[in-house]
């Protein structure tokens, strides 16, 4: 299937220019909502677990014990701040990547190769790497954050 745009029929090039303009207005949404939901929930469990440790730290004094968990949900946060800053740079790549291919598209003498998206470009793609770990990061931070909270909390005699 090598054929360029121009060997099909006019009627057929205004149907997939439609298609392609489509995928990028959905493909755009879809993540956009996906990434922002996914990044509100991590970092509100953080956000929670660390005013869960600071309401603790109030109204227990002298305790030490709960900087760790504290520190860790810290990190938690900055985390998803990271990811949602990387996930903005993916969907940057993605939008242009389809007025790319659109592009392409109108020049006529683009193939149907040249003008598909190619995942290995996005999973290729550094931020995307970048959003992937902080979001591990966050959710491990929070898990263990909870983890070190608990046992501290038991083993401080509280």
């Amino acid at each position: 299937m090598n054929k360029s745009m121009k060997d099909f029929e006019p009627e057929f090039q205004k149907k997939f220019s439609n298609v392609l303009s489509d995928q990028i207005k959905e493909t755009f949404n879809k993540m956009e909502e996906t990434a922002k939901s996914h990044t509100q929930h991590t970092f509100l469990v953080n956000a929670g677990g660390a005013t869960a440790v600071l309401a603790f730290i109030g109204t227990k004094t002298g305790t030490n014990s709960a900087i760790w968990p504290l520190f860790f949900f810290v990190i938690g946060v900055i985390a998803c701040g990271v990811q949602l800053l990387m996930m903005v740079y993916v969907h940057k790549f993605l939008f242009n990547d389809a007025i790319i291919r659109r592009n392409k598209f109108y020049e006529k003498d683009a193939t149907l190769e040249d003008i598909t998206p190619k995942v290995s470009d996005i999973e290729n793609l550094i931020y995307q790497k970048i959003a992937s770990w902080a979001c591990f990061t966050a959710h491990g931070s929070f898990i263990v954050g909870v983890i070190i909270g608990g046992i501290s909390y038991f083993y401080s005699g509280s």
